[in-house]
């Protein structure tokens, strides 16, 4: 396994600096900390993505999901009404970033509600293979005793519960297709497929997640490439035939 050894003073600023963004988003509201809302990453989108192109293509569909602060429902955008405050919205942490207002209603991260939602992939295409890109643990070593550890713990709990719900719904429908009990030529057979980074994430700190060292980003970059042909390699021959993952021994 690659090792990102940071120097000391790189490695003491990145923890003193997320450590005290940490406590201060417990503390101050981003209205209160930006209040004029500036989000850097608005300007990177509007100059790389061209959301025009976007919603004329449907060679490939996209589907990107917020949540409704208002009404707590989940919103998937597609294609036809991606938008630039869509993306933002998607990744919204409501301790960070403002809500980010599309349509009139203010959104937060999707994960909340859908990290990330399956259902428009089984009913809105035609495939029958999904795979899932899962960078939040699903299991740890051990019991989390500091206080920024709980929380963190905390959240990826909340984050994966979303997603063990609709892969158990799937796991139920895909019984009742393989004993004969619903109709295939009805109901669409789904395959599961994911790609774990449990090896890379599970020895990083939370103050991790506020790490933008650019060599630090390359490790990640660098990990998920690996990961992905290490995937090709085991499983290529399993895509739409059945399912590389166990979802009764990984998520149930």
């Amino acid at each position: 396994m690659k090792l990102i050894f940071l120097g000391v003073s790189s490695a003491l600023s990145v923890g003193y600096k997320s450590f005290h963004a940490n406590i201060i988003s417990k503390v101050m509201s981003p209205y209160e900390l930006n209040p004029l809302n500036i989000n850097p990453l608005r300007d990177v989108l509007a100059s790389t993505i061209d959301f025009d192109y976007l919603h004329t293509n449907s060679v490939c569909q996209l589907f990107i999901a917020a949540t409704n602060v208002g009404n707590g429902r989940l919103r998937v955008f597609k294609n036809s009404d991606v938008c630039l405050n869509a993306v933002l919205a998607s990744a919204c942490l409501p301790f960070l970033f403002q809500a980010v207002e599309v349509d009139g209603e203010d959104y937060w991260d999707g994960g909340y509600i859908g990290n990330p939602p399956l259902f428009p992939l089984i009913s809105e295409t035609k495939s029958q293979d999904i795979l899932i890109v899962q960078i939040n643990p699903v299991n740890i070593e051990e019991t989390p005793t500091h206080a920024r550890e709980i929380l963190d713990r905390i959240n990826t709990l909340s984050f994966n519960s979303s997603l063990m719900r609709e892969l158990r719904a799937v796991k139920f429908v895909t019984d009742l297709i393989d004993n004969g009990e619903l109709s295939s030529e009805k109901h669409k057979r789904v395959y599961i497929h994911t790609i774990e980074a449990e090896s890379v994430v599970k020895g990083l700190g939370v103050s991790s997640k506020l790490n933008t060292d650019a060599e630090y980003i390359d490790y990640l970059f660098q990990s998920g490439r690996r990961l992905a042909d290490e995937f090709l390699a085991n499983h290529f021959d399993k895509i739409g035939k059945q399912s590389s993952t166990d979802i009764v021994e990984k998520f149930m």
